[in-house]
């Protein structure tokens, strides 16, 4: 009869009683599990199965011992039969035939099953060789894909290992380019505070100059001014003293005016200076937003080329120092 689930449970509640089950090997196993499955009156049941009662082995183990365990039986049956041939119970002759008729119906059927079984196990065997075959091929495979995995992680850890690498560079050059990206900031910030402060001081100076020249035309107005109204008293005068006071009050007038002249070179000086200002601090002024705009859209980018370009080179400040502001030679007339 075929094995059921309650016969699987059961068989191997009685071969885990077995002495040394535990040490035995599969192949060991099998055959004391065949052995108690024909004692019990069940068919061989299939390598699977039998693996799952005795709870170990690969399928070319299990096959191996059943294999054998069925040569083993079939020996057993010819020796029964050749020694059933040459037995003598000294029966009635209608017995013994009936007997010995009965017994060749016997051995030839169970022939036949054998033959039948024996056909099934070779059945069994060459898809258990094929399953075998299968299974050492997906292991040469998977061996393969271990080895190809194994090569793979030792790349990507060099490839990691090199990447962490070029990021402590790429890191330190990050520093590096920071810091001169912070100076930059900082020249351009100094170059700008001090032109701001070059121009307030030529506004002050251009005020100063433009407040003294109004003041001394002013003066000098007046001065024309009331040498007229003298020498306009003196014409109408008549007199000599008026004749020589008027000379003296135009050659006052030309004293005047040469000091006029002075002062009106003084403020085109002064003008021509804060013009220089002016100039100058727009120099300044286009030169600080044409750095801060550069470094802005190109400065790390640059600074990355510069440091790669040129390793020794550590910075590269330029000072722009603006000239001292142009003070005036003439001097003024007391």
């Amino acid at each position: 009869m075929n094995l059921n689930p309650m016969g699987i449970t059961q068989t191997r509640a009685r071969l885990v009683q077995t002495p040394d089950w535990d040490k035995m090997s599969a192949y060991t196993r099998t055959l004391v599990c065949c052995r108690e499955l024909t004692r019990c009156g069940y068919a061989l049941p299939g390598w699977n199965v039998l693996r799952e009662i005795i709870e170990k082995g690969s399928a070319g183990d299990i096959s191996r011992g059943k294999t054998d365990y069925q040569a083993e039986l079939a020996t057993q049956v010819s020796h029964a039969e050749a020694e059933s041939v040459g037995l003598n119970l000294d029966l009635p002759t209608s017995i013994s035939a009936l007997f010995e008729q009965l017994w060749h119906k016997a051995v030839k059927e169970a022939g036949l099953a054998f033959g039948i079984r024996k056909a099934e196990i070779e059945r069994e065997l060459e898809a258990n060789q094929v399953v075998m075959e299968n299974e050492r091929a997906n292991a040469q495979q998977a061996m393969e894909q271990s080895n190809r995995l194994s090569l793979e992680i030792h790349t990507l850890k060099q490839q990691l290992q090199d990447a962490l690498r070029q990021c402590t560079v790429l890191q330190a050059e990050k520093d590096q380019t920071e810091k001169l990206v912070s100076e930059g900031h900082e020249a351009v910030r100094f170059q700008t505070e001090r032109a701001d402060l070059i121009h307030a001081n030529a506004q002050k100076e251009i005020k100063d100059a433009v407040e003294r020249l109004e003041g001394v035309e002013n003066h000098c107005l007046r001065e024309i001014e009331r040498a007229r109204v003298e020498a306009k008293a003196l014409v109408d005068e008549g007199t000599a003293a008026s004749t020589r006071t008027i000379e003296s009050l135009k050659k006052r007038i030309d004293d005047l005016k040469q000091q006029n002249a002075l002062l009106s070179e003084n403020a085109t000086e002064s003008r021509i200076n804060a013009d220089f200002y002016r100039s100058r601090y727009q120099e300044l002024h286009d030169s600080a937003t044409a750095q801060q705009a550069t470094r802005q859209d190109n400065g790390i980018k640059s600074t990355l080329k510069t440091i790669r370009a040129n390793r020794d080179i550590r910075k590269q400040r330029t000072v722009h120092a603006a000239p001292a502001p142009l003070k005036s030679t003439t001097k003024k007339k007391p």
